[in-house]
């Protein structure tokens, strides 16, 4: 659902029940050479979308790329699919996780169970890659 187009000095992977962080990007992602990293997402929970990032809808993705200063910073870019594209539309900081959850189930016509397992997973991959915040 969402992955790091490019990242510098890093590679992200999303993995089973929490995140996985490479320390190197130079390096192949795994198991032995990473450090756990894990949060928790409630239900209840409001997160919008940061203000300092352009994003394009191109060839079905959504491309998110962090803005600094006057330049975009092309050494971090972000795609989301078509699923991720969704929710990421609905992370307007008025709508909880659990509203977004369900209009997630319903619109792709899948399990409760699936359908926070991804929600969860994208909003944790996302606010920590500084995309998202949590809204007051």
């Amino acid at each position: 659902m969402f992955r790091q187009a490019k990242l510098w000095g890093h590679e992200y992977l999303s993995g089973g029940s929490g995140y996985y962080v490479a320390r190197n990007f130079r390096l192949t992602a795994s198991r032995s050479n990473v450090q756990f990293v894990s949060m928790e997402v409630s239900p209840d929970d409001l997160y919008r979308c940061r203000e300092n990032l352009v994003t394009r809808e191109i060839a079905g993705e959504t491309m998110i790329v962090p803005i600094g200063g006057q330049l975009a910073d092309l050494q971090q870019a972000y795609s989301l699919n078509a699923t991720g594209s969704f929710i990421w539309e609905h992370l307007d900081g008025n709508t909880s996780l659990d509203a977004i959850h369900r209009a997630v189930a319903k619109y792709f016509k899948i399990g409760n169970k699936d359908a926070w397992t991804d929600l969860a997973e994208l909003v944790a991959d996302l606010a920590r890659a500084g995309l998202i915040e949590k809204a007051q």
